[in-house]
C-alpha cells in the first residue's frame, strides 16, 4: 500500500511550506523540516536526540481512537508522541 504525501504545492515564494506533525493522518508520509523556535530548548533537543531532524522520512503509522497520542516512525523506530510535542515538528 502507497502511503499518501503531505501536500507539496510551493508557496508565493517558490518553497514548500511546512505542516504540522501533529496535521498528519494514518498512512501518510513526509520529512522533517524542522522543530519550532519557540519551544522550551531542552524540548528541542530531546525531539532531536529522538530522530527529528531535518530531512529525516517521517510516516504516521496510527493514531489513537481519541487522536492522541500519535505512533509516528522515524527511521526503524516507532515513536509515540502526544499533540503538544508533535505540533512542535515541521514537516514538508
Amino acid at each position: 500500500m502507497q502511503a499518501a504525501p503531505l501536500s507539496t504545492a510551493p508557496d508565493p515564494a517558490g518553497t514548500v511550506p511546512a505542516d504540522r506533525l501533529s496535521t498528519m493522518r494514518a498512512g501518510q508520509q513526509a520529512t522533517v523540516a524542522g522543530i519550532c523556535e519557540d519551544c522550551d530548548t531542552a524540548v528541542r533537543c530531546r525531539l532531536r536526540d529522538l530522530g527529528f531532524t531535518a530531512g529525516t522520512p517521517v510516516t504516521c503509522v496510527r493514531r489513537a481512537p481519541l487522536g492522541s497520542p500519535v505512533v509516528y516512525r522515524i527511521g526503524e523506530t516507532d515513536l509515540c508522541l502526544r499533540r503538544p510535542l508533535a505540533e512542535l515538528v515541521l514537516v514538508r
